[in-house]
Order: C-alpha cells, then sequence, then structure tokens
C-alpha cells in the first residue's frame, strides 16, 4: 500500500517541473490519471511498470515543454527586437519623406488622384454587378420577359412546377385625395407572395398576406411616402385613406431599407395593394399589365422554368385563338432570365466603360509614381552608398525603402478614399440611370479593404520596384563625386522612355475616347426636334374614377379649355403622352399588330398609335405637309381620320402626297383607320431615337379610359412668368378640384433631361482625358527636366565647343517630341481597338472617326510640345563656364 503512494508522490513531485501555465491547467487531471492507472494493475510488478513508463513518459513531456518555452521566449525577445527595429525604420521614412515635400506630396497626389477615381468607380461596379440581390436566395430568382402579361396567364403560374413561389404586380399612378391638395402616388398592384418572396420585413403593422388577396381596400405604405406624405404618423395602421376614390385601410408599413425590384413594380412605390382579380379587366387576354418573379425550387434550373412556362403558354394559344401567338402562328416566347440579369443588364455596359476608364487613369498616375521614385532613387545612389559603405545591408536598405514606398501609398490611399466619397456623391447626383432603381450605395468596410489593397500593391509595384534601383548600383559609383557620376544605363534609359510612351498612349486612348463621346453628345444635341420647344410647357395628369372613353375625353377637355384660357397661355392641347416623356427604349402607350395598308405589301409588325386632340400639331408648332388634320367631331367616323407622320409615308407608300386616303386594315379585314394628313418628322422618343410606323389618333377614338394624359402649353412669351405652376394648378383645380398637378415642365428641359446620359458620358470622359492628359504632359516635363539636370556636364562640353543656344534647345524638344509622337501612335491603335468598345454609346459618329482621333492626337502634341519646350528652355540657358567650373 505504501509503494502506489510512493509512485504517486514521485509523479506528482516531477508535475512541478512543468511549465507553470501547463501544470496550473492539466497537472491535477495527468495526477488523478496516473492513480487510476496503478489502482488498476493487480500484480505488483505490474504496478512498477507501469510507473516507471509512466514516469518515463512525464520526464520527456517535461523535456518538450521546457524546450519548447525557451524558444518562444527567445522567439519573443527576437520579436521585440525586431518591431524596435521596424519602428525605427518607421519613424526615419516618416522623416526622409518629411525632407523631401515636393517629391512625397506629388507622389501622395498621384496615387490619390488614381486610387479615388478607381475606388470610386469600383465601388459602383461591386454594389452592383458583383453583389447579390437583396432578396433570399437571390441566385434562383428569375422572371419572364418580352412585355407583360395579362391576368389569365398570370395566375396559371401556379402550374410552373420549377416554381418555388412566384408575384406578380404593376403599378400606376393614382390620387391620393383628403390631404392639404391632391397628391400624384404610384401605386402598386401585388399578388398573395410579393412581400414572402423579397423577405420584406414590417417597420410598423404588417404586410398583405395570402388572406389579403381578396382584400382590396388594404394598403401597405411605403417607408419613405409615410415619411414624407404623413409625416411618420405612429398611429397610421387603421388610417383610411382616399386613392382615385377609393376608401382604403392602412395595415403596415415597410421597413426603410425594402426597395423592390423595380423590373415588377416601378422604382419606388408609394404603396401596394392585393391585385384585384374580381375585376373584369384583369380576366382579359388582351390587358397586358403584370410582370412575373419567381423563385426556383432548390435543385431547378432555369431550363425547368423556360419549359414549365412555355407549356402554359402554348395551352393559352390552343384555348384562345389569336392571341398568344407569333405572326408564324407558332406560341408567344416568353424568355425566363435571372433576375439578377434583368436588373443590372442596362447599367452593366456603362460601369464597365467607366472601369476601364479609370483603370486607364490608375496607369498613368502609377507610370508618374515610378517617374519619381526612379528619379529619387538616383538621386539617393550616394546616400545608399555611403550607407553600404558604412556597414549597411541589403536587407536594411530593403527595409528601409519598402517602409518609404508603403507609407506614401498608405497616405495616397487614405486621401483617394476621400476623394472617392466625394466622388461617389457626385456620381450618383450627376449620373442618370447610373444605377438600377433602388441600390444602395456605400463606402463599406470591402470598398476600404479594395482601396487598401490596391493602395499597397500601387507603391510596391510602382514605388518599391524602381527604388531599389539605387540599391543594387556598386558603392563606389555613388562615392566618387560629380565628375566620376555615370551617365545612365542604355537600360534604365529605355526602361524611362518606354513609361513615357506608354503613359502618353494611355493617355491619348482616353483623349480619344472623351473626344467620340462629347462629339457624339454635341451631335444629338444638334438634332432639330421637329416642332418648336421654346416657349413650349408640359403638364402631366392622372385623371381618375373615369369609366368610359367619352368620360375622359370630356373631363380632360375641361381641363384644356381652362388652361387655354389663362392670359399667358397661346393654345393647349392633349396628348397620351408628350414628346420625351419617355426616352430611350420606354415606349407609350399604344401600339396596333398585325396591321396592313392599302397600297403596301406586307404586314406592319407595329403601329406605334399616339392619341391627340385636334391641335396638337398648332400647339407643338409641327409642320403640316400634306392633307390636312381632321375636323372637329363629338363621335369620331369609321374608319377613323388619322395623320402619318413623313417617314411612315415613306416607308409605306414611297412619298408623303401617296398616303392621303390610304387605308389601314386590322387583322379582321376591316378598313381601321383612313390617312388624312402627313406631318413632318419630329423628336418622340429622344433626339438619337426613331419614331417608327406612327399615327395620331383623335383622343375622342381613343377606345378605353386610361388614367394619363399630358397637356402641352404653348405661351406667347418664351420666358414663362415665375408663378406659372401656381397659375396653372389653380386653372386644372377650378374645374377638378380632385386632380393633382405635381409638375409643370418646360420642353427644353424635357429635351436636356433626354440627352443626359450622353451629356454625362461626355463629361466623365473629359475629365478622366484631361487629368491623364496633365498627367502625361507633366510626366514627359519632368522626365526632360531630370534629364537635363543629368545631362548639364555634356551639354555644357557642347555649348563650350560651339554648339548654339537654339541647337541644344532644339534637341532636347525633339527628344521630347519623339517620345510624345511614338505615344500618340500607339494611342491611336489602341484607341481604333477600345473604339469598338464606345460603339453602343455613341452617335451620329463612327469608333474610328478621323477627324476626332486626329483632333485628340494634335491636343496632345500641342501640350507634348508645351511641356518639351520649357525643359528645352532651360537647357538652352545653360551657362558652360559655369557648369564647367562646378564639374
Amino acid at each position: 500500500m505504501n509503494r502506489p503512494r510512493g509512485w504517486s508522490g514521485l509523479y506528482r513531485a516531477l508535475l512541478r517541473l512543468l511549465p507553470g501555465e501547463l501544470r496550473d491547467e492539466e497537472g491535477a487531471s495527468m495526477a488523478d490519471t496516473f492513480d487510476r492507472l496503478l489502482e488498476d494493475e493487480d500484480e505488483p510488478a505490474s504496478k512498477r511498470r507501469r510507473a516507471v513508463h509512466a514516469l518515463v513518459a512525464l520526464l520527456g513531456v517535461i523535456a518538450r515543454e521546457r524546450w519548447q518555452a525557451l524558444g518562444r521566449r527567445r522567439h519573443d525577445s527576437e520579436g521585440r527586437t525586431t518591431m524596435d527595429r521596424w519602428a525605427k525604420d518607421l519613424r526615419y521614412a516618416f522623416r526622409t519623406l518629411r525632407r523631401a515635400p515636393v517629391f512625397t506630396v506629388g507622389a501622395v497626389a498621384l496615387m490619390a488622384v488614381g486610387i479615388g477615381a478607381v475606388t470610386t468607380v469600383f465601388t459602383l461596379v461591386d454594389h452592383v454587378l458583383l453583389r447579390p440581390l437583396p432578396y433570399p436566395a437571390p441566385e434562383r430568382l428569375v422572371t419572364l420577359e418580352n412585355g407583360s402579361f395579362p391576368g389569365p396567364m398570370v395566375q396559371r403560374m401556379d402550374r410552373v412546377p420549377a416554381f418555388d413561389r412566384w408575384a406578380a404586380g404593376w403599378s400606376t399612378a393614382a390620387t391620393l385625395t383628403g390631404e392639404a391638395e391632391p397628391l400624384r402616388v404610384e401605386q402598386a398592384r401585388v399578388t398573395r407572395d410579393f412581400f414572402a418572396l423579397f423577405g420584406a420585413d414590417a417597420a410598423i403593422g404588417r404586410l398583405l398576406a395570402p388572406d389579403d388577396e381578396t382584400a382590396v381596400d388594404r394598403a401597405v405604405l411605403s417607408h419613405a411616402f409615410w415619411t414624407r406624405a404623413l409625416g411618420a404618423d405612429p398611429e397610421v395602421v387603421g388610417r383610411t385613406l382616399v386613392v382615385d376614390d377609393e376608401r382604403i385601410t392602412v395595415i403596415g408599413v415597410t421597413e426603410s431599407s425594402f426597395s423592390p425590384p423595380a423590373h415588377l413594380v416601378g422604382a419606388s412605390p408609394d404603396l401596394y395593394r392585393p391585385v384585384d382579380w374580381a375585376a373584369p379587366r384583369n380576366a382579359e387576354h388582351d390587358y397586358q399589365v403584370l410582370q412575373v418573379v419567381g423563385r426556383l425550387r432548390p435543385g431547378s434550373t432555369t431550363a425547368d422554368a423556360q419549359a414549365g412556362v412555355d407549356a402554359v403558354v402554348a395551352g393559352l394559344a390552343d384555348e384562345v385563338p389569336g392571341d398568344y401567338r407569333q405572326q408564324s402562328g407558332e406560341p408567344s416566347e416568353v424568355p425566363v432570365t435571372a433576375l439578377q440579369e434583368v436588373t443590372v443588364r442596362g447599367v452593366r455596359t456603362g460601369l464597365g466603360l467607366l472601369l476601364g476608364a479609370v483603370g486607364l487613369l490608375l496607369a498613368v498616375a502609377c507610370t508618374n509614381v515610378a517617374h519619381l521614385f526612379l528619379a529619387r532613387g538616383i538621386g539617393r545612389a550616394r546616400e545608399m552608398s555611403v550607407r553600404r559603405a558604412l556597414g549597411a545591408g541589403t536587407s536594411a536598405l530593403a527595409r528601409q525603402l519598402t517602409l518609404e514606398a508603403l507609407v506614401v501609398g498608405l497616405l495616397g490611399g487614405a486621401l483617394g478614399t476621400l476623394l472617392a466619397a466625394g466622388g461617389l456623391k457626385a456620381f450618383l447626383a450627376l449620373a442618370p440611370n447610373l444605377l438600377p432603381a433602388g441600390a444602395a450605395v456605400t463606402l463599406d468596410l470591402r470598398i476600404l479593404g479594395f482601396a487598401a489593397a490596391v493602395s499597397l500593391a500601387t507603391a510596391l509595384l510602382f514605388g518599391l520596384v524602381p527604388a531599389m534601383r539605387s540599391i543594387r548600383r556598386d558603392p563606389s559609383d555613388g562615392l566618387g563625386g560629380a565628375s566620376r557620376a555615370r551617365t545612365e544605363g542604355r537600360r534604365l534609359g529605355m526602361a524611362r522612355s518606354g513609361m513615357l510612351v506608354a503613359e502618353v498612349a494611355l493617355s491619348m486612348i482616353l483623349l480619344a475616347g472623351s473626344a467620340l463621346l462629347m462629339r457624339s453628345f454635341l451631335e444629338v444635341r444638334a438634332v432639330d426636334p421637329g416642332f418648336v420647344a421654346d416657349g413650349l410647357w408640359s403638364v402631366p395628369l392622372t385623371p381618375t374614377d373615369l369609366e368610359t372613353p367619352e368620360q375622359y375625353v370630356r373631363a380632360m377637355e375641361e381641363i384644356r379649355a381652362s388652361l387655354a384660357a389663362i392670359p399667358e397661355v397661346e393654345s393647349a392641347a392633349l396628348g397620351l403622352a408628350l414628346p420625351f416623356t419617355r426616352t430611350g427604349n420606354s415606349r407609350c402607350c399604344w401600339s396596333q399588330g398585325r396591321v396592313t395598308a392599302t397600297g403596301h405589301d406586307g404586314e406592319i409588325s407595329r403601329l406605334s398609335i399616339h392619341p391627340v386632340s385636334r391641335d396638337y400639331m398648332r400647339t407643338l408648332g409641327i409642320e403640316v405637309l400634306q392633307g390636312s388634320i381632321w375636323p372637329a367631331f363629338q363621335t369620331p367616323p369609321t374608319p377613323r381620320p388619322v395623320v402619318v407622320t413623313a417617314s411612315t409615308a415613306r416607308e409605306l407608300w414611297g412619298r408623303a402626297e401617296a398616303a392621303v386616303g390610304q387605308f389601314f386594315i386590322d387583322a379582321e379585314g376591316e378598313q381601321w383607320a383612313e390617312v388624312v394628313g402627313v406631318v413632318a418628322d419630329h423628336s418622340h422618343f429622344g433626339l438619337d431615337q426613331d419614331m417608327g410606323v406612327s399615327a395620331f389618333l383623335p383622343i375622342e377614338a381613343l377606345p378605353f379610359p386610361i388614367p394619363i394624359g399630358e397637356m402641352a402649353l404653348r405661351l406667347r412669351s418664351d420666358a414663362a412668368p415665375a408663378d406659372l405652376g401656381r397659375t396653372v394648378r389653380e386653372a386644372i383645380w377650378r374645374v377638378a378640384p380632385a386632380q393633382p398637378v405635381p409638375t409643370v415642365r418646360s420642353m427644353n428641359s424635357m429635351i436636356d433631361r433626354s440627352t443626359a446620359a450622353r451629356r454625362f458620358d461626355g463629361m466623365v470622359f473629359t475629365v478622366f482625358g484631361a487629368l491623364a492628359l496633365l498627367l502625361a504632359a507633366g510626366g514627359l516635363y519632368g522626365t526632360l527636366l531630370y534629364t537635363v539636370g543629368r545631362r548639364r556636364r555634356e551639354m555644357g562640353i557642347r555649348m563650350a565647343l560651339g554648339a548654339d543656344h537654339r541647337q541644344v534647345q532644339t534637341r532636347v524638344m525633339a527628344g521630347g517630341l519623339i517620345h510624345a509622337a511614338v505615344g500618340v501612335v500607339v494611342g491611336l491603335l489602341g484607341a481604333w481597338y477600345a473604339g469598338r468598345w464606345l460603339e453602343s454609346r455613341l452617335w451620329g459618329v463612327a469608333p474610328g472617326d478621323p477627324a476626332t482621333l486626329a483632333g485628340a492626337a494634335a491636343a496632345l502634341l500641342a501640350v507634348a510640345a508645351l511641356a518639351s519646350w520649357l525643359p528645352a528652355r532651360r537647357a538652352a540657358l545653360t551657362n558652360p563656364v559655369e557648369t564647367l567650373r562646378a564639374e
């Protein structure tokens, strides 16, 4: 009984030799385990063998742990020494950079410009193109394309096996009354799973649920509308609002961060209500207003969803003759596409071009940084030689240069990030349609990490690598004094020349791109809109509670007459959509398919119809070329009188004179409309957009009421009175007290807005091109100035031997212009290739337009000539006597 206690005592004594931390944590457990091992042995010999084996193992553990503890102490001591060394070098790096303020400020500023531009655009690219949509399982969200869809088709989405859940909706303008004055609101109609599909939460109350599908008098407000229009009323749940003369009850408010896909219900709906499936129009196959988004089941693919949708369309095509079929007779095509793709499709090209442009700008800036570090390294050759002669190793010098490059990089990155914050605000304020509606863009940790990574990589690549040359030289080269200074090696000269040519070439590409885009903008702005825009104003209207076309016409005519009675108004006219109301790819509002025309062979694929009042052409100032405008009438005759554009007349009948008296034939073979006049071509969807085959129809012939319309006002003077908006509202409210009037816009401002995207492209690329031009000029100037300084002795000898000042100046200037010319040639080749990427953004100018490229090249060479002349002039003023005496 004493032996086990003796073995245990010895084991516990040895445990005290373990390092303190390990002994405190594991000592008691190890001792208990040893005691249990001995208790399991009945024979003394077995106990002895087990005890000896455990003691030997413990001695091994003690030796290993003690050795590792000793190594850790040594490592900690060395680590502290290393950290002290790095800290000392860091302080020295700051002192060194502080003693060279011109170099430091120049390098930091150059990096800040490049990194700020890249970070700004990368922030946009990252948030829009690289990050998933802010909805649950965004990679499984798909949408139906190729237009809007009718209720009967949408209700069959339950028959698509690949859909785990789907939602449909659309939005339209509505009128909110009962507040201080009528308000125009965007009202979204959505199906039962809308909020669940997109993972929305309620800030107050609750959201629409499947049980609310038949409760069309319930509504959910957007957080922005609740705050803006209702003052963030905390008691809003249960409140009754009057929308389009309907009383609805508020059941909740969405959270502020919720933003639905603009593809589904528009950019920013003010309120959400259930789709009224009981409304007769939602059961009609030709009432197509709904958009659909679905989430795929796990394991299902887009192809599976496409097959299911195709089956639904094919079934409807068989059930409903004349609908859901193409002109060929095949069922209509309804592509199923990822929602992410549809969301970013319109902005991908623009963001890609911006990213490429700032990448070129960063390359130009970094090339200048490399010039600065290379010149500084050559200038510090003597310093480095002295330090090496005094015993400094290559690793110590490399560490010093690394810290200097990192300090410059981090300072440039920090300043660049500040510039990016301001640049991002400017981009979002100035850029039209740069981002998808609802996209939230901020400088978050991910973007800051990107900026830091670019800063460090740029500093090490373009700062450290050139600077390292100064520590690879033989120390004797730097200690020999000015008289022993050697001429730059051929390899170094070629490197400097190559960087200079590359800098000019990159600048040429940016300058050519900016010239093409600005030329395109100017070409668009030079287009005659085809009507008199000066003195023309637009008033958008949203008439409600109109059940028949006759009610619509009567209500709008009362408003038109009231506006025409304003003393400052010469005439007023009504149109379903005025020019430049919907621009780009937006089309409004009515089209007729499968139409033919007398005197024309073949079917007209799409006839755009613009319902307008009789005085529309006179008010806008559109010239009538042939025939006349239809006469005034109460009930439109059959066939309906229409007026076509000159381009439509030429396309269908060869010439304008042949159009009058022709008929449009509908799908049933009846004479649907008669052409009574031809008007001049004019812009409707944009200065750079074709109207297509178009006809203007009397507003009285509108076959259905529609809750939109726009009044065109022709003022007696081009200068509008300051109180025009108030006067227009009062005139409208005299005859339609519940009609909201959100804004009164001049036609010139609408034209400006239609060209804003091209103006933005031209402006941004011009800024980038100008910066690149200045950087290239600065690089050329700095390089020649440095070369002149290095070759002062050579120039002094030449001038002492008889060379005059003009020869020296010409020689220096020619060297700069040769580099610039080579860079321009290389840049023109790059601009020709890059022009293909710009082609979709150009209008009226070819990507390789010789005049534009020649103008950009001439501008760059002119600036290069100035940048070369200044150092050349300094070289020509060299005094050979003073130079040789200094040597």
